[in-house]
């Protein structure tokens, strides 16, 4: 039962048809994503080793997600993210301000001993709320 939700899919996202969860789910103007990686099209990490990149890959991911719901990062209004190292902690801190416009998504963010890939530096997962039907604006318009 889905109880009028519709399962999000990025097409291009070849690895995500072995998986055994959802990219994404809508219901009504609320999206719930996944547990954003690096990854690339074919389930790759990008950026080995490198946070920076693979925070950059991370937010390209949830943009190209919530496009396919019909919004944008700027619709974000919560997330959760999961760092390898607390000192990355200092470096997600600085790119979010590049990456995203304020006001900024109320936002958790952890240091954790292991990710579901050895290789995985970052994961991000969020809620957001899109631009109604209506033609009302996000809850965060973009600047």
């Amino acid at each position: 039962m889905n109880l009028g939700a519709t399962f999000i899919s990025v097409p291009e996202w070849h690895w995500a048809q072995q998986a055994t969860y959802s990219q994404g789910v809508r219901y009504g103007d609320l999206v719930l994503t996944h547990g954003v990686a690096a990854f690339d099209n074919w389930g790759a990490i990008v950026g080995l080793g490198d946070i920076d990149t693979q925070i950059r890959q991370v937010v390209a991911n949830l943009d190209r997600l919530l496009t396919v719901a019909g919004g944008s990062l700027a619709c974000i209004i919560r997330q959760q993210v999961f760092l390898r190292r607390p000192e990355h902690i200092r470096v997600f801190s600085r790119l979010r301000s590049e990456l995203y416009t304020a006001p900024f998504p109320v936002s958790i963010m952890v240091a954790v001993s292991a990710l579901a890939h050895p290789d995985m530096l970052v994961e991000v997962a969020c809620e957001a709320v899109l631009p109604s039907a209506t033609g009302v604006a996000p809850v965060r318009p973009a600047s």
